[in-house]
């Protein structure tokens, strides 16, 4: 049996979902710590052919805080993100599919 684990990640990368499919069973770490600098709230996209990072603002809460108990603040603001992706994204191919699902 072939098991995988690791920590969540915002909008994870091609590589996390290889690994998935690469395991019978695979665990979602949650409980580590949470990393201020880590990808558990925050990722990048190509604006102007430059990566850009991007950010989910989390709730301020205790620094030993698992990843699991972290809460995404009450200002996010999730149609601001979807624009940008719209802006940088659009002329991408399989676009229009993918994002019709969001707007569904």
């Amino acid at each position: 049996m072939k098991l995988g684990i690791m920590q969540p990640y915002f909008l994870p990368y091609i590589g996390y979902f290889q690994l998935i499919a690469a395991v019978d069973h695979y665990i979602i770490y949650d409980t580590a710590q949470y990393s201020k600098n880590g990808w558990c709230n925050r990722n990048r996209l190509l604006e102007k052919k430059q990566a850009a990072y991007f950010s989910l603002p989390i709730k301020s809460a205790a620094l030993n805080s698992s990843i699991g108990q972290r809460e995404i603040a009450t200002l996010y603001r999730a149609d601001k993100l979807i624009k940008r992706i719209e802006e940088n994204y659009r002329k991408a191919p399989f676009f229009e599919e993918n994002i019709q699902h969001h707007h569904s």
